[in-house]
């Protein structure tokens, strides 16, 4: 508000007051400012208290007149005239909205916010908002605020509230609760529903009258509030999200226990909580290092924490906001929503977190569940046979025990599947079972293994649903962690040993995933099952079809490599070559040598069965990957945040509404909601199928054409222009990770613009020798809706199909690596196409030409 407008407003003055401003050297102008912009608080005998700048203004609403006004003392003004921001920005003024201060509305708002605490699985989430009140929040230094309370209720009201209202991205299921922190904690909302209600008692909380700052502020009782909060709904479909908002050091005298009490609240909650600390305060003015300890203590069990310190000025806390608090929440919520159907993702409950990076134990603790007797043991181990990639069950095979088939218990086989005579015998006929001498003697093995088992395990490795060992796996018996020690958006990784006959850690480090979700499909089943029938089978299946057939574009990759190097060695052994020509060529095939090589783990599925407590765990096991693991490129095209807004939550809210849609409508305004739910849904970025018209194998897009060429091979030009690649190894310091990119492509490329290979992470090996090469794992592959050679194969909830594939082109820029490996951009059509011929390994990809001689 300007000056000139301040001053046409009408503020009248008793005798008293124009005394007492005379003789304290205060102006009319001075009292109408405190009068718009003071924080206001109850006086005695109904009058109201106004305090602005370095001054008190004492009004009586009831005769619009002002009692008396005066200076604060010399040492408020000393504190607060070193930096005064109602001084420096006007504060900005917000309103509460009208319409939604009826007491009907308040009433449905009461009535919503009983009865969402009786429909505890509808919440999407829960977000805890702790807030400093204690006496320094009473100070006016915030640019663009009235003082450093009203800056903070300001922007939650305004950019958290109701900037999530107004675009469609908060609802009724989106539960908010209130924590004051001063000497003591005070829950003042707690667990009500978001909606423009909950924006006008934000509204009225910047006035001192409604919760003036005074006091210390002490942590430990405020975040025991939170946590408290935060345990009301345990539910693994909730997102948990907590504000943190701090001016300075906490007054706890056991305040070096405070970092510890958010890591055990983190290692309960995981991922789904979302922690944002601030602390604001003039530089170098305060420490908040036991805020950043917080933070640092909960990273580290998967929450997603962050600690901010905005400068003094709203516009500043106003973008911490917006960009740390409303983003990370809309994140998780996205996480726990399943995009393709709309519907909630529940995650598993039953999980307990260890910290990342902690060190390894060397033996067996009361942490390992150990499965090496009658109990708790391997049923069975099971692989993938690309010979077998049929379908979902025939894909799978399965690895022959080591142990004695009748007594289930004694080693009879060594890893790599050849009896030890001096402890047993293998059956001569099948070469499947193997039997110790106890069990022979006893005549066991006769009941154990009829003719007709014999004869069935014959058959099953002529056709290779039954396999033996390769060395990979050491050992039946193992030991799972009880912790998780990595939380992804889909998988959750525990840690996994093969244990000797003695019980001890034997073999290289693994890691075993399960699902993290409890969803509709059951994922999480506790009933001992035939694996092949079970829901846990349909999990792992798209997830170890996505691992071997991004393992085939990585041995293409590599073949392509090997190519060039047989190339470079031809051109070698020609005659005639100098001594000079002879460095180039060698030069030239060193630097192709250095290339990183791709790897993908190829994992194994063992069943493990609990006896005691009468589960069954089918955990998906791979090698664990050393070195610095890095994510290399993602899923890519980010999702559409605003999506959230329309399915779930919309979904929940009419649940709990029922047909009473013009309540809904006048406490969330979902008027318009629909219209935007509309232009969302049109755009999302989501795991959705498309409508396009499909092609014939005539009419083949020139993306699927650009793999093939009439007269050679698109690399087979490369190798004969041979000059090109010259200049690129020459000319070009390719980046390591810029062949993850490139790899991208090349699977696009070579899929015949079926499909594409991202998400790629993992980490870097460099041997001695100097070779490089890439070990990933977790790939996504997007694969086109209406392509017929994939039409069966499915691969998981991270496929988002041609969409995702249009995603990976509209951010991808070609690089160095891209033109070594001849790649051009998305729609560059290479002339001369060749004919595929169709696979028979079972892949359901093309047999590309060989590279000529």
């Amino acid at each position: 508000m300007s000056s000139s407008s301040v001053l046409r407003s009408e503020l009248h003055s008793t005798l008293h007051d124009r005394e007492r401003r005379k003789e304290r050297n205060l102006s009319k102008d001075d009292q109408l400012r405190a009068r718009r912009y003071g924080m206001c608080e109850d006086g005695r005998d109904g009058k109201l208290k106004y305090t602005y700048q370095d001054m008190v203004l004492i009004w009586d609403p009831l005769s619009n007149k002002a009692i008396t006004s005066w200076p604060l003392s010399n040492k408020n003004n000393e504190r607060q005239g070193r930096r005064s921001g109602t001084c420096r920005t006007e504060p900005v003024l917000i309103q509460k909205s009208m319409k939604h201060s009826t007491d009907y509305v308040e009433a449905a708002h009461t009535m919503m916010s009983y009865r969402i605490q009786f429909r505890k699985d509808s919440w999407t989430s829960h977000t805890v908002l702790v807030i400093d009140m204690s006496g320094s929040m009473r100070i006016d230094d915030v640019d663009g605020a009235r003082c450093r309370s009203d800056g903070v209720w300001t922007c939650l009201a305004r950019d958290f509230i109701k900037s999530q209202l107004d675009e469609g991205k908060a609802s009724l299921t989106d539960v908010v609760s209130v924590v004051l922190m001063r000497d003591m904690a005070e829950v003042v909302l707690e667990c009500e529903p978001t909606d423009y209600v909950l924006y006008n008692k934000l509204v009225d909380f910047r006035e001192w009258r409604n919760h003036r700052p005074g006091g210390h502020g002490n942590y430990e009782p405020a975040l025991e509030q939170a946590e408290v909060l935060l345990n009301k709904n345990r539910s693994g479909s909730c997102a948990a999200a907590l504000f943190f908002f701090s001016d300075g050091r906490p007054s706890d005298r056991n305040k070096h226990d405070l970092p510890k009490r958010m890591g055990e609240l983190a290692s309960r909650i995981g991922r789904r909580l979302s922690i944002t600390c601030i602390g604001m305060a003039d530089q170098d003015a305060e420490d908040f290092s036991i805020l950043e300890q917080m933070v640092e203590e909960a990273r580290p069990y998967g929450a997603i924490a962050s600690f901010n310190k905005p400068s003094m000025n709203a516009d500043s806390l106003s973008q911490i906001i917006c960009s740390q608090v409303t983003s990370s929440l809309t994140a998780t919520k996205r996480e726990l929503t399943n995009l393709s159907s709309g519907k909630s993702l529940t995650v598993r409950s039953d999980l307990i977190r260890e910290k990342h990076n902690a060190p390894d134990d060397h033996i067996p603790t009361e942490d390992w569940r150990l499965f090496n007797d009658k109990t708790r043991y391997t049923a069975n181990v099971w692989g993938w046979n690309q010979k077998l990639n049929r379908g979902d069950s025939d894909a799978f095979c399965r690895l022959i025990d080591p142990r004695c088939t009748a007594c289930f218990e004694i080693t009879v086989l060594n890893s790599t599947g050849e009896a030890k005579e001096e402890r047993g015998v293998l059956c001569s006929t099948c070469k499947s079972c193997a039997f110790c001498w106890g069990c022979i003697k006893s005549k066991r093995a006769g009941r154990v293994h009829p003719r007709t088992i014999c004869q069935q395990r014959m058959q099953e490795r002529r056709q290779g649903s039954l396999i033996g060992l390769d060395g990979s796996v050491p050992s039946f018996s193992v030991a799972l962690k009880r912790q998780c020690f990595g939380e992804g958006a889909e998988r959750v990784a525990f840690k996994f040993r093969f244990l000797d006959e003695s019980g001890n850690f034997t073999g290289q480090r693994m890691v075993a995933k399960e699902s993290r979700f409890v969803d509709d499909d059951g994922v999480k089943s506790s009933v001992a099952a035939d694996y092949l029938t079970s829901k846990q089978h349909r999990y792992h299946v798209e997830f170890m079809r996505t691992q071997f057939l991004a393992s085939v574009f990585a041995n293409k990759y590599n073949e392509t490599l090997r190519e060039w190097e047989d190339h470079f060695d031809r051109k070698l052994q020609q005659p005639r070559n100098n001594p000079g020509s002879i460095r180039v060529i060698a030069n030239q095939k060193a630097r192709i040598q250095k290339i990183p090589r791709i790897r993908f783990l190829q994992p194994h599925i063992f069943e493990l069965v609990d006896r005691k407590e009468n589960k069954t765990y089918n955990v998906l096991v791979e090698p664990y990957i050393d070195g610095r693991y890095r994510k290399y490129n993602t899923n890519n095209g980010g999702l559409n945040e605003n999506f959230l807004g329309s399915s779930t939550a919309g979904r929940n809210e009419r649940e709990m509404t029922g047909a009473n849609q013009s309540l809904l409508e006048l406490l969330v305004g979902t008027n318009g909601r629909a219209e935007v739910a509309e232009t969302q849904q049109a755009g999302l970025g989501a795991i959705v199928e498309e409508e396009e018209k499909e092609c014939s194998d005539a009419e083949d897009s020139d993306e699927e054409k650009m793999v093939h060429s009439n007269e050679t091979h698109v690399f087979d030009r490369i190798i004969e222009e041979g000059n090109r690649v010259d200049r690129t190894l020459t000319n070009a310091k390719i980046p390591d990770e810029d062949f993850m990119q490139a790899f991208s492509h090349f699977s696009y490329v070579r899929s015949g613009g079926r499909l594409i290979v991202v998400d790629l992470q993992g980490a870097l090996d460099t041997r001695l020798n100097g070779t490089k090469e890439f070990v990933l794992t977790d790939p996504a592959i997007h694969k086109r809706r209406k392509s017929r050679r994939l039409h069966r194969m499915r691969f998981g909830r991270t496929d988002r199909g041609d969409k995702g594939i249009r995603d990976f082109f509209a951010t991808h820029t070609c690089n160095d690596a891209c033109r070594l490996l001849g790649l051009k951009p998305k729609n560059t059509k290479i002339v001369g196409i060749a004919k595929p011929t169709i696979a028979t390994d079972g892949t359901g990809l093309d047999h590309f030409p060989p590279i000529k001689r």
